[in-house]
C-alpha cells in the first residue's frame, strides 16, 4: 500500500514554528497565585495574578455580578498598572476529568452544539484583545456561542489548543497589521515564520459549506481548526507540504479534498503539545478524504503517519465531466479511471481493468445502484459481478442491500475494505474467493454475527479472509476474537484468518 517515503527531510522549521507556538510567554513569567487583582468594567469583572515584579498580569477568570453581560466585551491592557500579556483560565487542562474551563468559568456539554460557556456571557458578539496580549491560551473563549468577531492585537505571539474552539457563529477575526509573528488571508491566520496555518474561520454563514485554505499556507497541524467545530467540505491547496499529528482534530464529519501527487512531510508527533501530556481525544465523528485518482496509497500512508488512518474514508476524485460507453459512467484522466454508474442491462456485470486506455482504479460506493419510487437508493437487478486484480479498495455500502447478488469476485489481495462493504445476509457465501487484506477492514464490513458464516440453508462458509499484520486495526480485531473465543464463541468468526 505504501509508497516509498522519503527517509530523511527536515523538520527544523517545523519545529522552530512549534516552538514558538507553545506557551512561550506564559513559561517566560513567575506568577505570584497567592494573591489576586482586580479591575471592573461595568458589571464585569477581571480577575487576575501578577508576576513577583508587579510589572504583568495574567486573566485567568472573567465573572459578572449583575444578569448577563453586553454584546461587547473589551479586554483591559493594564490592571493595577501591570501590562495584561496572558488570558487563560487558571483550571484549563488536557485533562478531561478535571473538567472543561474557559475565562467565563466552567463549560457544559450539549449534544450536537459541544460545550458552552455559562449564560451570563453567552451574548458576547465581539472581543477585544489588547496590543499588551502575548498569549491567548488553553481553552480561553471555548465555548463561547455568541460570539461573532474577535479583534487581535499587534503583541499575540501564542495561540493554544481550542482557544476559540466551539465558537460556532465566529465569521471574523481582525489582526492587528502590525503583528510581527501572523498574518491574516481570507479566512485564515497563520505563521509568518513558516506558513503555518494557526485559525481557521469558517467564511460560510453556517456549518455545512464548502471552505478554502489560502493557498499561502504551507503547513497544517491540530492548532489550525481552533475556530468552531465545524463539518462540511475543505479544500486543501497543494501548496501545503507539511502536515503534522492530529491534523483532523477538532472537526468533525468532515470532508477534505487534497491535490498533492507526492508525499508532504509528515509527523506522528504534535509538537503544540509536547509536554503537555494531550493525547489523541476529539477525534473525528466521520472524516473522508478525497485524493487525487491514482494516489490513494500516498494518502493511506500519511494517515497512518499521523494517526488519522482508523477514523477516516479515502476516495478517489477527478474534476471535470464523465464520459460514457455502452456499460459504464466513468471519468479519466487519460492514465487512471474511475467507474461512477453501472448503465448496462446485463445481469452479470465484469468490470474492465482498461478503459479507454486508462487503468480503472475506482469504483464508487453507489455504482451499482439506482433509486426508487420514493427516491431511495437500491441496489441494481445483477446476480454477478467480476471486478479486476486493479481495484484494490471495496467501498462503503458497495454491495450493501445485494441480496439479489449470487456471484462475487474481486481481487484477492485488497488493501482496503470499508464499512458494511459487503453488509448483506449470506455475503460471505457470494463471495467467490479468498481475500487477504493489508491496510484495513472494518468492523461492519462483512455486516456482524451468525449470518456470515451460517447460510439460510445451514450451509457453513468456506471462504476466508485473512487480515494481514500490516492492517491499521490489526490490534483491534486480535482482542475480539479472543474475546469471543474465551466465551465459546469461535464459530462467529470463523472466516475470519490473523496473519501470525
Amino acid at each position: 500500500m505504501k509508497e516509498k517515503i522519503i527517509k530523511k527531510f527536515t523538520i527544523a522549521a517545523f519545529l522552530l514554528f512549534m516552538i514558538t507556538m507553545i506557551s512561550t510567554s506564559a513559561k517566560a513569567y513567575s506568577w505570584n497565585k497567592g494573591s489576586e487583582i482586580k479591575t471592573t468594567q461595568g458589571n464585569v469583572i477581571f480577575h487576575a495574578y501578577e508576576t513577583s515584579d508587579n510589572k504583568k498580569a495574567w486573566i485567568f477568570s472573567i465573572t459578572s455580578d449583575q444578569g448577563r453581560t453586553g454584546k461587547t466585551l473589551n479586554i483591559p491592557s493594564k490592571i493595577n498598572g501591570a501590562d495584561v500579556v496572558l488570558i487563560k483560565s487558571d483550571k484549563a487542562s488536557n485533562d478531561k476529568k478535571s473538567g472543561q474551563y474557559s475565562v467565563f468559568g466552567e463549560l457544559k456539554y450539549e449534544d450536537c452544539v459541544g460545550y458552552k460557556t455559562k449564560s451570563k456571557f453567552s451574548k458576547v458578539k465581539t472581543i477585544t484583545i489588547p496590543d499588551s496580549v502575548e498569549t491567548i491560551g488553553l481553552k480561553a473563549f471555548k465555548g463561547s456561542t455568541g460570539l461573532e468577531k474577535v479583534i487581535i492585537g499587534k503583541s499575540v505571539k501564542t495561540f493554544e489548543r481550542e482557544a476559540f474552539l466551539d465558537c460556532h457563529k465566529l465569521l471574523n477575526i481582525e489582526l492587528n497589521s502590525q503583528n510581527k509573528y501572523f498574518k491574516k488571508d481570507k479566512n485564515c491566520i497563520y505563521a509568518t515564520k513558516n506558513n503555518g496555518l494557526v485559525l481557521f474561520v469558517l467564511d460560510n454563514k453556517k456549518d455545512g459549506g464548502d471552505y478554502k485554505i489560502s493557498s499561502k499556507v504551507k503547513c497544517i497541524t491540530s492548532l489550525a481548526y481552533n475556530v468552531g467545530s465545524a463539518y462540511g467540505n475543505f479544500d486543501v491547496p497543494s501548496t501545503v507540504t507539511e502536515i503534522g499529528c492530529n491534523w483532523y482534530q477538532g472537526m468533525d464529519a468532515v470532508t477534505w479534498k487534497f491535490h498533492w501527487k507526492k508525499t508532504p512531510k509528515t509527523s506522528k508527533k504534535d509538537y503544540i503539545n509536547e509536554g503537555e501530556g494531550y493525547t489523541n481525544s476529539y477525534l473525528p465523528i466521520s472524516h473522508k478524504l478525497q485524493v487525487p485518482l491514482g494516489y490513494s496509497k500516498l494518502y493511506w500512508d500519511i494517515a497512518e503517519k499521523t494517526n488519522a488512518a482508523q477514523y477516516t474514508e479515502i476516495s478517489e476524485y477527478l474534476d471535470g465531466e464523465s464520459s460514457k460507453n455502452d456499460n459504464f459512467e466513468y471519468k479519466s484522466n487519460g492514465k487512471y479511471a474511475q467507474i461512477i454508474h453501472y448503465i448496462g442491462s446485463d445481469k452479470k456485470v465484469d468490470v474492465p481493468e482498461v478503459i479507454n486506455g486508462a487503468k480503472v482504479v475506482d469504483i464508487d460506493g453507489n455504482a451499482f445502484k439506482t433509486k426508487d419510487e420514493n427516491g431511495n437508493m437500491k441496489f441494481m437487478d445483477i446476480t454477478e459481478i467480476h471486478f479486476p486484480d486493479s481495484i484494490k479498495v471495496i467501498k462503503a455500502g458497495l454491495f450493501s442491500g445485494a441480496t439479489g447478488l449470487k456471484k462475487i469476485y474481486t481481487s484477492t489481495a485488497l488493501d482496503r475494505v470499508e464499512e458494511s462493504a459487503f453488509n448483506f445476509q449470506s455475503s460471505l457465501f457470494v463471495l467467490q474467493n479468498d481475500i487477504t487484506v493489508s491496510k484495513y477492514l472494518d468492523g461492519n464490513a462483512f455486516g456482524t454475527g451468525d449470518a456470515l458464516n451460517v447460510s439460510s440453508t445451514g450451509e457453513v462458509s468456506a471462504r476466508k479472509i485473512t487480515l494481514l499484520k500490516t492492517a491499521y486495526n490489526y490490534d483491534n480485531w486480535k482482542t475480539n476474537v479472543e474475546e469471543y473465543n474465551s466465551y465459546g464463541q469461535v464459530s462467529r468468526f470463523s472466516w475470519l484468518v490473523l496473519e501470525s
